[in-house]
């Protein structure tokens, strides 16, 4: 199914029965602890993880919100609001010590060079603003089947020890 903009396709996963990943969730399961007071202000402590939605194919058995990563214009706009959440998030909030920084799927690996890299930046601008707990390991997840050379080069070039 193509999806005009990413909101269709957060609409789509949101009617999805195998969804399992805080984001995009279905709001109905947490509309009881809705509240207007941000539970993360206080919070300095953390450990982060960016959801990539994208894969090369659908496995049957996965769980997980993914979306073929056929249509390029949905992976720039997911990547556009990672970074805008990001950039929000990190306006308002301190983040004193960093326990983990994850980046997974889907299949990150599935995005073009060029996101895969943005979303990299987006890591490392975290990682080099923030102090680390001694064992801090980044870590990102691929495939090879859309791991290629330059997506390899990039992994170790942007500070990412696990994959």
């Amino acid at each position: 199914m193509q999806y005009n903009n990413i909101e269709e396709l957060f609409h789509a996963a949101s009617r999805d029965t195998c969804c399992n990943t805080s984001y995009p969730y279905r709001p109905q399961y947490f509309s009881e602890y809705h509240t207007d007071i941000d539970i993360m202000q206080e919070e300095t402590e953390l450990s982060l993880y960016f959801h990539i939605p994208f894969c090369k194919s659908l496995c049957r058995f996965c769980e997980y919100t993914r979306f073929l990563a056929d249509d390029q214009s949905l992976r720039r706009h997911y990547v556009e609001i990672l970074k805008k959440q990001v950039d929000t998030y990190l306006s308002t909030h301190r983040i004193k010590l960093l326990y983990g920084l994850d980046i997974g799927g889907g299949t990150p690996s599935a995005l073009a060079a060029d996101e895969f890299e943005k979303v990299l930046e987006i890591a490392r601008d975290i990682m080099d603003h923030t102090c680390h707990v001694p064992d801090f390991e980044p870590s990102v997840e691929f495939n090879y089947q859309t791991l290629d050379e330059k997506k390899a080069e990039l992994i170790g070039e942007y500070g990412f020890i696990r994959a």
